[in-house]
């Protein structure tokens, strides 16, 4: 069932993607594709042809700014969410989880950024900032800053490149290859996200992070 439901997304962007329907539902279809398609977990820009026709067909800037304030509230949505299963995490796993806190803290907002700057799944990394309560307004910065950069980069290529590659944008995918990488990416990111709560970071991190362990009140600020 899982299968038949990526596949079917993968199938819908391939549709949406068409320049003609780019264009006519122009910077709010760009808004509304970028909140939707960063709604879906640990998956890496679903939504790129959409930007990426976007990008030729209407301004690059706009589109990349439209782009990004989507993208970003839907990954602060999930980021909050991830912070509400906290509370649902028990004492014990808390604790081993301190350190990773820590660490998080002092890299976090860098951490954030690289997600957002690369097509990675930026869920592995959000999700966990989320899961430890990172503070939300470095998160923001950090994942709006990161995306609106990335977004830029793909917008202002399609718009200087699209002589030269026209040909590619009617080339089919492979769709097989596409729902296979999907479910790939999905199995990855839980097991990631599982292994961050079970592992003892205490033991992990005090070799190379010793700081990260001691009984330090390190705030968020």
């Amino acid at each position: 069932m899982e299968i038949n439901i990526i596949k079917t997304i993968v199938e819908w962007f391939s549709i949406i993607g068409d320049p003609a329907i780019v264009y006519s539902y122009g910077y709010l279809g760009v808004f509304i594709s970028s909140l939707a398609g960063s709604f879906l977990l640990f998956t890496p820009m679903p939504f790129f042809f959409i930007v990426y026709v976007a990008g030729i067909v209407l301004d690059p800037t706009l589109v990349a700014i439209t782009s990004t304030f989507g993208a970003t509230i839907a990954k602060v949505t999930i980021f909050k969410t991830a912070g509400l299963g906290k509370r649902f995490i028990g004492q014990k796993t808390q604790n081993r989880l301190r350190p990773f806190e820590r660490l998080s803290y002092k890299y976090g907002w860098f951490a954030a950024f690289l997600a957002a700057l690369s097509p990675i799944p930026d869920d592995l990394v959000y999700v966990p900032l989320g899961l430890i309560g990172y503070n939300i307004w470095r998160f923001i910065a950090a994942t709006f800053t990161g995306k609106l950069i990335f977004t830029l980069m793909i917008t202002w290529g399609a718009k200087l490149s699209f002589p030269w590659i026209n040909l590619l944008i009617g080339a089919a995918p492979n769709k097989t290859y596409a729902t296979m990488l999907a479910a790939l990416i999905i199995i990855t990111g839980v097991l990631i996200l599982y292994l961050i709560v079970k592992l003892d970071w205490e033991r992990i991190l005090e070799k190379w992070y010793p700081w990260t362990i001691e009984n330090v009140d390190e705030e968020n600020k």
